[in-house]
């Protein structure tokens, strides 16, 4: 898991829908569709593989460092397996815990 955790970042990660920049064209919203699949591919196994009941993520842009740069959460939204979807998580809100949980 850590390699695809690498190869998002090294991609630039997903951008959500409503932070999206106005140079993204039709392929590279065909590519974040692709890694978004990936990574619900990923949550998925995750959480029925019995590995762990739940994983989450959080969406945030960073504009320091990732050990000084200060933020506020907003609360967390739980997400059953069930109900996760690649779109819900090219929607992520900033700033925003996303826990994707079992039934």
């Amino acid at each position: 898991m850590e390699r695809e955790i690498k190869a998002f970042i090294e991609a630039g990660g997903i951008i959500p829908k409503n932070e999206s920049r106005p140079d993204v064209d039709e392929q590279e919203a065909s590519e974040k569709a692709e890694e978004a699949e990936k990574w619900m591919k990923i949550i998925r196994e995750v959480i029925t593989s019995g590995y762990s009941s739940r994983i989450g993520l959080l969406y945030h842009w960073y504009s320091g460092g990732v050990g000084t740069e200060e933020f506020t959460l907003k609360p967390r939204i739980d997400v059953l397996i069930s109900e996760a979807t690649p779109e819900r998580l090219m929607g992520m809100e900033q700033d925003r815990l996303y826990q994707f949980c079992r039934e």
